[in-house]
């Protein structure tokens, strides 16, 4: 797979015109963009595992996902929404997300009353509210 990639990304170089993907190495911007794709690569080919990616909504996510795409890296894309009292506290996110979005929706008070938040927050952690 490592090969395949870096195949494609070497003919991708000089296709693609809309994105500085390196004639320049003094270029520092140049520099982090092929690093970035670089570090996407040697992930997607040190592991066997699916790969998701936990999309936010944010610069970080978009860009991951971006790459992923860029360098046609097959991944899923899953988004948490927080459920609280019948509406979700996050829904301003939603407007941001790709299409094919997985939800994992997460009851708030549940959550809260749950073992691991009891034993890791609660107890570990206490506060006077």
């Amino acid at each position: 797979m490592r090969y395949a990639i870096e195949n494609y990304l070497k003919q991708e170089r000089t296709k693609k015109s809309h994105i500085a993907l390196l004639k320049t190495r003094g270029n520092l911007s140049c520099q982090l963009n092929n690093a970035f794709l670089e570090t996407l690569i040697d992930i997607a080919s040190n592991t066997t595992k699916e790969l998701v990616v936990c999309f936010s909504g944010g610069a970080d996510s978009q860009l991951v996902k971006w790459g992923f795409d860029y360098l046609e890296i097959p991944h899923r894309v899953m988004h948490q929404r927080y459920l609280l009292n019948g509406a979700y506290l996050n829904w301003q996110e939603a407007g941001l997300l790709p299409p094919e979005t997985e939800f994992v929706d997460v009851d708030v008070l549940e959550y809260q009353k749950s073992k691991y938040f009891q034993d890791r927050f609660v107890k570990e952690f206490p506060t006077s509210v």
